[in-house]
């Protein structure tokens, strides 16, 4: 019996990471080859309308392979999980911190990547159902604390074209060295250290702690002065960070990784330093508290911002992750 190979088509996200529609072309070119695809979505102008190009493409291929960012592959399992498709989803890390790629094993080389996605197979994974007061969404990560708040001053200060802390060249030559996919920030400062600084402004500057009662299938947990809480069907935020060491994308629950605020702004930067050492270089941070379930309900005391693969999505007091198990398939 002939069993005939997958078909594949790569779906380019033009906003993801920092290059230009003709460098992610020029970029994608050997994995193109590789999986033996056309390269498709460089041409959109909106989220609307690369969602449109997954679900067409979903139709008409085995295989639609996502290059972009963490937040790209959460707008294509949003567009292609609420039709009839039964595409299997890879993913070229073309994006910032591509925290996904970390989860899965993927190689940094976009081509390496190509290759594994060619003789791989397929896995079911288990994705999140965020639900707020007025939307919907399936996500890999999301949180609230210190990301989202950074998220939010990063993007204020580069719509002002100011620099942080006046050192976008060196942040552009050291990410070079530590992105995952190298030469894919040459044009913006979004890379690693860009992030670390704008941590760094709102560490120091203003970031208030979260009060949250976050109620965990059924049982209830209150936390005081929250740095950042992270809920996840994987380990990683991005760049290789481990930020929770106990999720795990097939054992079917939501897990959250709480890490409190010390009580001075030295304090606070001291304890970020020493998480994030912890989940760079010692298998996650451990300066937190940890739950898993299939279900979690957040009330926070004020409005809190929200951030859903790594960007801002919104400002709310109420919300809710639950976890879809097997719910996508990914092929690595």
């Amino acid at each position: 019996m002939l069993i005939m190979p997958p078909t594949f088509a790569i779906l380019a996200n033009p906003a993801a990471g920092g290059t230009s529609r003709e460098e992610k072309h020029h970029l994608l070119r050997r994995a193109a080859r590789i999986l033996k695809a056309e390269v498709y979505g460089l041409d959109t102008t909106s989220v609307a309308d690369f969602q449109n190009a997954a679900r067409d493409l979903s139709m008409h291929v085995d295989v639609l392979v996502v290059a972009g960012g963490d937040k790209s592959l959460d707008d294509v399992v949003n567009a292609v999980t609420t039709g009839n498709s039964d595409v299997e989803l890879g993913f070229l890390p073309m994006g910032s911190g591509n925290g996904f790629a970390y989860a899965i094993g993927l190689p940094s080389d976009v081509g390496d990547a190509a290759q594994q996605i060619r003789s791989g197979s397929a896995h079911r994974v288990d994705v999140m159902q965020y639900q707020g007061p007025n939307d919907s969404a399936r996500c890999f990560l999301g949180g609230i604390g210190l990301e989202p708040a950074v998220v939010i001053d990063r993007g204020a200060r580069l719509r002002r074209h100011k620099p942080l802390l006046n050192l976008v060249q060196d942040d552009l030559a050291l990410t070079r060295m530590l992105d995952p996919v190298p030469g894919t920030l040459d044009k913006a400062p979004e890379g690693f250290v860009a992030y670390l600084f704008a941590a760094l402004y709102m560490g120091l500057n203003g970031y208030k702690p979260i009060q949250a009662k976050v109620t965990v299938d059924g049982m209830p947990y209150t936390h005081d002065r929250v740095l950042s809480m992270v809920f996840s069907t994987h380990p990683f935020y991005g760049y290789g960070l481990n930020v929770n060491r106990h999720a795990n994308l097939q054992d079917e629950r939501v897990h959250v990784s709480t890490t409190y605020d010390p009580e001075s702004k030295i304090g606070r930067v001291s304890k970020g330093v020493l998480c994030a050492a912890q989940g760079f270089f010692f298998g996650g941070n451990r300066l937190c508290s940890t739950q898993a379930g299939q279900e979690m309900t957040v009330q926070t005391a004020e409005p809190v911002p929200i951030q859903l693969g790594g960007d801002y999505h919104a400002t709310e007091r109420e919300f809710s992750f639950r976890v879809e198990p097997g719910a996508v398939a990914v092929r690595y």
